[in-house]
């Protein structure tokens, strides 16, 4: 989920903010308003996390999963949510256990969102033609997508790409945490162009989601710039079969599918999921020359578009890329 992205999707549906509970007024308040205020927000956000997640089962009763796993992530998510209205108020928290996993995230807010993404709304979620798939997670965050995967494919092979520093560093824990085989973590950003690239992070907000090369992604006050490695993905297929490249990388997913076409090296590629940041910069629409970029590859593809508030509004765009269908039987992966 990073930002050179050059894993919150978020803006398509923004992770909801976490509201301590305060029992002092607001600043300037003179008649006891700011306590309302405080009271009548600790009302309103229970009943936002629990609408949001009742919409989200929706999304898994329609999953393709088998229907105790279903069950079994339904009773998962509802113990994490419970856990975020109940307990998050009163006590910071940054770890759980999953699905069996052994989780560790920047705080609890964000790992709730991620579950409900990457398992609930099965967003990368994809037939894999064998049980050891090679798989690219690009933008790989605290790893809770290459944790999917490998709860899904438990023999796959996969390469964890993360610019940011204090991000990798929760990626590489949460790997070794759960002694995660046959996974390679690279600390970069992907690009165009091997080098050193600017890399736009929150400041007062660790492993923010929304972390990215465009400066504007980050609201101005909280904007801070770092510089980071950065590489072509093409120099990482080197000619080898990739089963699925998964891409969160804010804003850079065009540079990123643009050299892979220049290369050759897309002939490689099977299938992709990409989060794309339609009108990210608000300068100039470039989904139409992305998709004439894979349509040009050979690949059909299906779009899933967040609603947007109105016109040159920032909207999130999930789309799965995949070859036509062949003869070859795909495996659906291991449900425990």
């Amino acid at each position: 989920m990073w930002a050179c992205r050059p894993s919150q999707r978020p803006p398509a549906r923004a992770a909801p903010r976490v509201l301590r509970w305060r029992h002092v007024a607001e600043p300037g308040a003179r008649d006891g308003s700011g306590i309302a205020l405080a009271l009548n927000r600790d009302v309103i956000r229970p009943l936002r996390i629990v609408a949001s997640a009742a919409l989200d089962c929706v999304y898994l009763l329609r999953s393709r999963h088998r229907p105790l796993t279903k069950l079994r992530i339904l009773v998962e998510y509802w113990r994490l949510t419970l856990k975020l209205i109940v307990v998050t108020p009163f006590l910071s928290l940054r770890k759980d256990r999953v699905l069996g996993f052994h989780v560790e995230a920047f705080d609890y807010e964000s790992l709730h969102f991620l579950f409900s993404e990457i398992f609930v709304r099965s967003q990368y979620w994809v037939d894999c033609p064998n049980d050891r798939p090679l798989i690219f997670d690009c933008g790989a965050n605290i790893g809770l997508a290459t944790i999917f995967f490998k709860w899904r494919y438990p023999h796959s092979s996969i390469h964890c790409f993360e610019p940011d520093r204090r991000t990798f560093e929760l990626l590489t824990r949460n790997v070794e945490a759960n002694r995660l085989p046959d996974v390679h973590l690279h600390n970069v950003a992907l690009s165009n162009a091997v080098g050193t690239v600017e890399l736009f992070v929150a400041a007062r907000r660790a492993g923010s989601l929304l972390m990215s090369m465009d400066p504007l992604r980050i609201p101005e006050p909280d904007v801070q710039k770092t510089v980071v490695d950065s590489t072509k993905l093409s120099l990482l297929v080197n000619g080898r079969k990739v089963d699925l490249v998964k891409m969160d990388v804010e804003g850079a997913e065009r540079l990123v599918v643009a050299d892979l076409v220049e290369s050759g090296s897309i002939g490689m590629v099977n299938e992709l999921v990409v989060e794309y940041h339609h009108d990210v910069d608000r300068r100039r629409a470039n989904l139409g020359e992305f998709l004439c970029l894979l349509e040009g590859a050979g690949f059909k593809y299906q779009l899933d578009v967040a609603w947007a508030a109105g016109r040159d509004e920032f909207q999130d765009v999930l789309l799965h890329a995949y070859r036509p269908k062949s003869p070859t039987s795909t495996v659906r992966g291991t449900l425990t």
